[in-house]
Formats: C-alpha cells, sequence, structure tokens
C-alpha cells in the first residue's frame, strides 16, 4: 500500500515536472513533493494579489464578442475569467456575469437584448440569459441559412433559360351523323 502510494507520489511529481517549460522546471529543482511544486508554480503563475485581480476584473469587463464568435465560446471566456476571480477570493456576482453577456453583442441581438431588460430582477441570471441567446443565436443562424438557400435558388433560377413549349392545336370539322333505325 505505502508502494503504491508511492509510486503514485512519483507518477505526480514527474507530470508536473515534465509539463512545464524547461525554464520553469528550475523553480521544482529541488522539491520532490507534488503539492510543493504545485503550490510553487501556482504562487509563480497565478500570484494571489490585489494586482492579479484587479487585472481579472478589467479583462471581465472588457471582454467582447469577437467577430463571427459563437455566443457559447463568449459565454466560456466570461466564466473561465469569472473563475479565476473567485480563485482570488473576488468572485463576480451572477447579475454582473449577466449583464456582461448582454454588454457588447451585436447589433442582430438588440431584439433579445430589449426583451431582456424587461425581465424581472429575479429572472435575470447569467444562466437564464445565456439560454436565451443561444436560443436567438440558433433562430438567427437557421435564418440566415434559409434566406441564403432561398438567394442560391434565385440565383439559379434566374440563371437558367425559360423553357417555352409551343404546340400546334389542330382542329377539324368532323362530321357525325347517326343513324336511327
Amino acid at each position: 500500500l505505502l508502494k503504491d502510494y508511492n509510486l503514485r507520489k512519483d507518477r505526480a511529481y514527474s507530470v508536473i515536472y515534465l509539463s512545464s517549460e524547461k525554464e520553469y522546471r528550475l523553480l521544482i529543482a529541488g522539491i520532490e513533493d507534488p503539492v510543493k511544486a504545485w503550490k510553487i508554480l501556482e504562487e509563480h503563475f497565478r500570484p494571489d494579489s490585489r494586482a492579479r485581480a484587479i487585472g481579472l476584473t478589467d479583462e471581465f469587463f472588457s471582454c467582447r464578442v469577437c467577430p463571427d464568435e459563437d455566443i457559447g465560446i463568449y459565454a466560456d471566456r466570461l466564466k473561465h475569467i469569472s473563475a479565476q476571480l473567485a480563485d482570488c477570493d473576488k468572485p463576480i456576482k451572477d447579475w454582473y456575469h449577466a449583464f456582461q453577456l448582454i454588454r457588447y453583442l451585436p447589433p442582430e441581438y438588440a431584439g433579445i437584448v430589449q426583451a431582456i431588460y424587461r425581465w424581472k430582477d429575479e429572472d435575470f441570471k447569467a444562466d437564464k440569459v445565456l439560454s436565451e441567446l443561444l436560443a436567438e443565436e440558433a433562430r438567427l443562424k437557421q435564418s440566415n441559412n434559409d434566406q441564403e438557400v432561398q438567394a442560391c435558388q434565385a440565383k439559379i433560377n434566374s440563371s437558367r433559360p425559360l423553357k417555352v413549349i409551343t404546340r400546334k392545336i389542330i382542329t377539324r370539322k368532323v362530321e357525325i351523323t347517326t343513324k336511327w333505325n
């Protein structure tokens, strides 16, 4: 049992050591405990300081949707920054998270944003805002796809020459005589 523990401990340290870039391995070179090594790397790369918290807060509130970026990806970026702030003991309130989700959206989302503005305070939650935005994104994508299909069909139809079929109709007068017995 102790042998298994030491094996797992050595493996954990090896993973930490080998996953680090060569220049940062010096930080943990003299340490054999994987927990201590991890904490040293964490303190080096994610210092728990006011400057880091302020930087992350600024990053959160200046985070914008990139052109052609899905709303889900944007929301994940915000969630990641929010989680980092929570690690610094400076969590972002859900109200601000919901606000940031709708703050820098492209103009085609103006309708759903106005509808969200009319929600009750208890409904204005980041998860609910995100689900509405994802539904609107799906609707907009479907609408754009439908318009593209219609445009392609119109282009195809306009590029085809119209076939006019003419038929000659011949009418003959035929006398029909009937005999009655």
